[in-house]
């Protein structure tokens, strides 16, 4: 029986049409097959492994050539066991004939099909499972094999109860997920939601039932979302993840990674499944990165300091929007503090900070490597007082070593908030990241310094050279 294709009414996608997602998207979509491109391939294979569906896949002579971890779970078997024709073996004797008959018959028509028969399991017990496969081309198109996978029936065989959304079984492994779970309906509706939306989307499943999804994407990526999953499942049949963003109920942006399977033909789901697992901490961990290369660049190039340490603290301004930065360093002739980077605090509260005297750590103790609390008016404390009358009420500052040695305290980065929030693992990352960019940049600046004065000055006397004079 030949799958049904997917077909998105233009009400229900809201200009979902357009250009393809990518050249990679196209290309995929054209050949319909992953192996050529090891990415994908390799991001398939993922997702799949993830799956509790038991997915396969097969070569141009109905050969398997690869089975998830699902599979090998549910039979208790290995993959020498298993694959080329070795999972014949675990199909019941009274169901072998009709089922290899039924595969011969739409392998030699290279035709979607879907079959059920009894498949022993690891516990000795033979399960019911509904087969669904089709098959997949190349770019010339020649035949390469088929996909497919299966789900265990057993208890939802004959009975309304199985075969409606709320199966148990179903809602045991969603519930218990650490990924969103999802069921479009016909309608492309939420019918299904897992309670793992609650905690990446602020959504609690009973708010989504019934839901638009497109409601919750990114309006500039509603083009590429559209364009990548018709691809999947319209052409290529072969779940890849997408990468786009989902709206959380305070308004805010999640980056999450979606792969859609089309198992509307599925007595256990009748709907398009969406597995979507949220990536924003390795987004924003991957565009950190990408910020320190760019502070690390300007300090190779030689750049001044200040403008190294003015980088530093846009960083910081940029990642916790409406906090003002700032670089403060020992100097220890002085024995004063030097604001060496504020590009953004107000005029009057950088006055108040230049030249403060350095005060010794606690008594009995040593200054805390990561520090957060409020601002406190002190009679002593001009810049106290400073920050207080515009509005600062909390401060989070990150102590600056030296990169090398036994690393003395070279200064601090700190961030200054009109409100009372104690920071994020995200956002104290991002500060201690902050002070750990700062001390390179001084340690390049000493470097320079201290080579431009041996180059001018004899190394035994330490007077200036001649020719320097």
């Amino acid at each position: 029986m030949a799958c049904p294709r997917v077909r998105w009414r233009p009400e229900q996608i809201q200009g979902l049409r357009g250009s393809a997602r990518n050249a990679e998207v196209k290309a995929w979509a054209a050949k319909g097959e992953p192996v050529e491109h090891q990415r994908a391939e390799d991001a398939f294979r993922a997702v799949a492994d993830a799956s509790p569906l038991l997915v396969w896949v097969t070569n141009e002579h109905d050969e398997v050539v690869w089975l998830n971890q699902a599979w090998y779970e549910f039979t208790g078997r290995t993959p020498e066991q298993e694959l080329v024709h070795g999972w014949r073996g675990g199909v019941h004797p009274a169901d072998a004939e009709r089922v290899f008959a039924c595969i011969d018959e739409v392998f030699d028509a290279r035709a979607s099909y879907q079959s059920d028969y009894r498949l022993l399991g690891a516990d000795g017990e033979y399960r019911w499972v509904v087969d669904s496969g089709m098959p997949r081309f190349d770019t010339s198109g020649k035949f390469i094999g088929y996909i497919g996978h299966c789900v265990d029936l057993t208890e939802r065989i004959g009975t309304e109860s199985g075969r409606r959304l709320g199966d148990d079984r179903f809602e045991a492994l969603a519930e218990r997920s650490f990924n969103m779970v999802a069921i479009y309906d016909e309608a492309s509706h939420f019918a299904y939601a897992s309670p793992s939306h609650q905690r990446v989307l602020g959504y609690s499943p009973e708010e989504l039932i019934g839901m638009n999804p497109v409601a919750l994407l990114h309006p500039d990526e509603l083009e590429v979302i559209g364009q990548a999953f018709a691809h999947q499942l319209e052409f290529t049949g072969v779940p890849s993840p997408v990468e786009h963003r989902m709206r959380h109920k305070d308004g805010s942006w999640r980056h999450v990674e979606s792969v859609a399977i089309d198992l509307r033909s599925d007595p256990s789901v009748r709907g398009i499944l969406v597995n979507a697992r949220d990536t924003s901490d390795r987004h924003h961990a991957e565009l950190l990165v990408a910020d320190q290369a760019k502070i690390l660049e300007l300090v190779a190039r030689g750049a001044p300091l200040d403008q190294s340490l003015d980088a530093v603290v846009l960083m910081l301004e940029q990642w916790m929007p409406g906090v003002h930065g700032t670089v403060t360093v020992i100097d220890q002739e002085l024995h004063q503090l030097r604001l060496a980077s504020a590009p953004n605090l107000p005029a009057g509260i950088v006055a108040e900070l230049q030249g403060r005297p350095l005060r010794g750590p606690p008594p009995g103790g040593e200054f805390p490597e990561f520090a957060t609390g409020p601002i406190e008016a002190d009679a002593d404390d001009a810049a106290a007082a400073s920050f207080l009358s515009r509005g600062y009420l909390t401060y989070w500052a990150a102590l600056v070593r030296a990169v090398e040695g036994d690393r003395p305290v070279l200064g601090a980065v700190c961030v200054y908030r009109q409100d009372e929030a104690p920071p994020t693992d995200t956002e104290r990352s991002v500060v201690e990241l902050a002070a750990n960019v700062t001390a390179i940049a001084i340690a390049r600046d000493q470097t320079a310094a201290r080579l431009t004065h041996q180059a001018m000055h004899d190394a035994l006397t330490g007077l200036p050279n001649r020719d320097t004079v």
